[in-house]
């Protein structure tokens, strides 16, 4: 006698087969999905994938010509739209060492914009390149004239940290002064020495740097300022004051100021 459990029973075992070939098909229609993707992908891109045709360039182009950035681009471009390796190109253009960075973004259907970010030289690094606004080097193989008139720093790269920690209260000190810096040396030793643009050397020395600029700004504008035409050096190395050589007209006259203490 079939009770209504027993009934239930065959109905499940007869709709098992058919829950089961669903699952099989369902698996095997994903796995066909997964593996045409790729296929599918490709060959869309392929029928809508196009040359680029417009590339539009940003940037200020003080440093590097458009032209030079253009010419990067037309070396680098040999894909389609899609296709195109944006990461490789911008490491293409980024090798030029006026390059700072470069932001390329594409624009449907075939435009490329690109936006050049130009390093910003504030120093020259001996006859070896430039120092950034970011306290960076910029090591070129060719100076040029261009950027002659800005300061020209010496020391060893692995000074460079504390060079420019330095370089700011230096250029800002003279600046108020209405004095031009030309050259900073920093030697092996750690001694300091600047030269303006007038042709004046200042010497710092291997101490107290700060308490010696503060020194070298009190004797200007108490002592030095009015005659500061027929100055040639001034030496800070002193405790309580500094030796002043003069030009060589003034060389019979023999003046120091506030040189009362010992040389440091």
């Amino acid at each position: 006698m079939n009770t209504p459990a027993s009934n239930k029973k065959a109905e499940q075992a007869k709709a098992r087969p058919g829950l089961i070939r669903r699952c099989l098909m369902l698996v095997v229609f994903a796995a066909l999905c997964v593996w045409l993707a790729p296929v599918v992908g490709e060959q869309a891109i392929n029928l809508w994938d196009r040359p680029v045709q417009e590339v539009s360039i940003e940037g200020p182009f003080k440093m590097v010509p458009r032209e030079r950035i253009a010419q990067l681009l037309s070396q680098n471009i040999y894909t389609g739209f899609w296709k195109l390796d944006i990461q490789s190109l911008q490491r293409a253009i980024e090798q030029d060492p006026w390059i700072k960075a470069v932001s390329i973004r594409r624009r449907w259907p075939d435009r490329l914009m690109v936006e050049v970010q130009e390093q910003t030289p504030i120093a020259r690094w001996g006859d070896r390149g430039y120092v950034n606004n970011t306290a960076e080097l910029i090591l070129v193989d060719n100076l040029g004239s261009a950027l002659a008139n800005l300061p020209r720093l010496d020391a060893e790269d692995r000074a460079l940290d504390k060079l420019m920690q330095n370089y700011q209260t230096i250029a800002e000190l003279l600046g108020a002064r209405n004095l031009r810096l030309a050259h900073i040396e920093l030697d092996a030793r750690g001694s300091w020495r600047i030269t303006l643009r007038d042709g004046v050397k200042v010497i710092f020395g291997r101490h107290r740097l700060q308490e010696r600029m503060r020194l070298f700004a009190k004797i200007y504008d108490t002592k030095l300022s009015e005659h500061w035409a027929d100055v040639a050096s001034v030496d800070v190395r002193y405790n309580n004051g500094a030796a002043v050589g003069w030009r060589p007209k003034l060389a019979k006259i023999q003046e120091e100021v506030n040189t009362t203490g010992s040389k440091a």
